[in-house]
């Protein structure tokens, strides 16, 4: 089976550029479906701090209490054309998604605060993911004509698979690479709680987690594995932590035909 991946906006500044291979070239152990396959899966937990004081609760609870996902399952997915996964898998661009989900509706000067960068950089990348129908606008926030803020549009949620490129060189190309940026977004998360986990308590450093297992399944119970760890996450995502010692946690799970 091809990876899936459903997901709301987060990404990496560190994406992989290394040349990819075609997928059939690359992974010919996918296309024979009707055998069982050893399977890799490995899921990892990293703590993350978010300042969210300065935005409005009620505001922050409707536009970023929900949780990113990119996870590999083809259940209840809408697929995105690769217009889309090209705005969102621009290194900037997938952190301001990241910033918008985890602190809530954000000017462009605010979000030029949190990254270092220009305003009007920030203005011309939050107008590509708004033509892409990730963010939108938030008028009620606004105190005056002049003021933008943009929120991560109800309509956010996109899925996609390499697989869908269906033999198109340049969707197949943007497919490949969102890939590889969400992989490195991955594992920088991982690496950035390495270099800040010294700033929490010991209960934190024991609870971070990550495992792993060699698996033998079918496509169809991947799918049925992966769609029972989406469940669980959710429950957790709908009923989030209270308290002071409640901290933002990302979550991400990879399954993927393997060998040693």
């Amino acid at each position: 089976m091809n990876p899936t991946y459903e997901m709301s906006g987060a990404g990496s500044e560190h994406a992989d550029k290394r040349p990819r291979e075609r997928l059939t070239n690359q992974l010919p152990i996918l296309h024979r479906e009707t055998r069982s396959h050893d399977s890799a899966i490995s899921t990892s937990l990293v703590g993350i701090v978010s300042d969210a004081a300065s935005v409005p609760q009620e505001i922050l609870c409707k536009n970023s209490c929900g949780t990113y996902r990119a996870v590999m399952t083809p259940a209840n997915r809408r697929s995105a054309e690769p217009s889309v996964i090209a705005a969102i898998h621009h290194p900037l661009r997938r952190r301001l998604l990241d910033l918008l989900h985890v602190d809530g509706p954000a000017t462009a000067s605010r979000l030029a605060g949190s990254t270092g960068e220009l305003v009007g950089n920030i203005s011309h990348h939050l107008k590509v993911l708004s033509a892409a129908g990730v963010i939108e606008e938030a008028p009620e926030l606004a105190r005056n004509r002049r003021e933008r803020w943009w929120k991560v549009a109800e309509s956010s949620l996109y899925s996609w698979s390499i697989a869908d490129a269906k033999g198109d060189p340049a969707a197949e190309l943007v497919a490949a690479t969102a890939e590889d940026t969400n992989l490195a977004h991955h594992v920088g998360k991982v690496r950035q709680w390495f270099d800040l986990r010294y700033e929490y308590e010991e209960p934190w450093v024991r609870a971070a987690y990550a495992t792993e297992r060699w698996l033998t399944l079918t496509p169809s119970r991947l799918e049925e594995l992966s769609e029972r760890i989406e469940e669980l996450v959710h429950e957790y995502a709908d009923e989030p932590s209270e308290g002071v010692d409640a901290h933002k946690v990302f979550f991400f799970a990879h399954a993927v035909p393997a060998r040693p």
